[in-house]
């Protein structure tokens, strides 16, 4: 949820089963509200498809450019890394952390998840808007070369291929 103080009022922005609210109090709105009411109280409107589509695109974005700085660091090692450290050095702007992003995941954050084999990475973050996302690279064999999956929740980080696009 963030929280911005505009011209006397509160307006919060809150992600509720999948939809997301703009919610205002205090001084008007900063958009048609859904609800009458006084000062005070509070007014919710969801966001527009336009809204959710920004969301998505900029994380998937921050994925793509992730990607990226994990194949840096494969390019110099011959291997994938989940080390935070050193990815960090890499893009120290990005905050990453391990695992795979749930429904509980801050937006914003990359989370790796790196096999054994060090050989395939999944990078997987999830939107303002609620949507999970995941960007997989295998880096040898048959199955080799970039996937992607989205949804309320993502595949385990293996070397089956996902969808050609998000």
């Amino acid at each position: 949820m963030r929280a911005w103080l505009l011209s006397g009022a509160v307006a919060l922005v809150a992600v509720v089963g999948g939809t997301a609210y703009l919610a205002t109090t205090g001084g008007g709105t900063t958009s048609p509200p859904a609800t009458s009411g006084g000062p005070g109280s509070v007014t919710r409107t969801p966001l527009s498809t336009a809204d959710k589509r920004a969301q998505d695109r900029a994380t998937q974005s921050t994925l793509r450019n992730a990607m990226v700085d994990e194949k840096v660091f494969y390019t110099d090692s011959r291997r994938y890394t989940k080390q935070l450290p050193e990815l960090s050095k890499i893009e120290p702007s990005v905050e990453w952390d391990i695992g795979i992003a749930g429904p509980a995941a801050a937006p914003g954050t990359v989370y790796v998840e790196v096999p054994m084999n060090a050989q395939i990475a999944c990078l997987t973050a999830r939107s303002e808007s609620g949507e999970l996302f995941m960007i997989k690279d295998v880096a040898t064999g048959t199955l080799a070369g970039i996937s992607y999956a989205r949804g309320t929740r993502l595949p385990g980080c293996d070397e089956k291929r996902l969808d050609a696009s998000w």
